[in-house]
């Protein structure tokens, strides 16, 4: 008797742990958080790949940000991982001290390509000095 509510404790115990890991996966993107040296007022960066296995034909190598005067500038540089040239399209998104998104219209989809094995900056600028914050989304497209 003692042997099996043992047994059916562990077994009940690995059964949580297995549920409690599984509802920790991100199955919609994939979310890199890089961590920036200056000032210390923008600590975290978030970078969103939209598309399920295009974060392994490509690396972020750094992200940077700096102020111009009162404006953000934002650059993060990706790396092809794969032989073969890479088509993306890619926004900034800019952010207020509230936390909430900045509307203009400077944050739109523009389409880029890095060749095989190559480095691309993509650069972002603020659209005014009420930016505090930036998050950059991309997402493979097809040549």
């Amino acid at each position: 008797m003692k042997t099996r509510v043992v047994l059916l404790t562990g077994v009940l115990l690995l059964g949580l742990v297995s549920m409690i890991s599984g509802c920790a996966r991100n199955t919609t993107s994939n979310v890199a958080e890089l961590r920036t040296s200056g000032d210390g007022t923008i600590l975290d960066k978030r970078i969103i790949i939209n598309h399920r296995g295009f974060d392994k034909r490509v690396a972020i190598q750094g992200l940077d940000v700096r102020k111009a005067g009162d404006i953000l500038q934002a650059r993060v540089v990706l790396q092809n991982n794969k032989k073969k040239t890479i088509a993306f399209a890619y926004k900034f998104e800019w952010y207020g001290q509230d936390g909430f998104p900045i509307d203009t219209g400077t944050s739109v989809w523009k389409n880029e390509w890095v060749k095989g094995k190559d480095l691309k900056n993509l650069l972002g600028t603020a659209p005014s000095a009420k930016a505090t914050d930036v998050r950059l989304l991309i997402q493979q497209v097809k040549k």
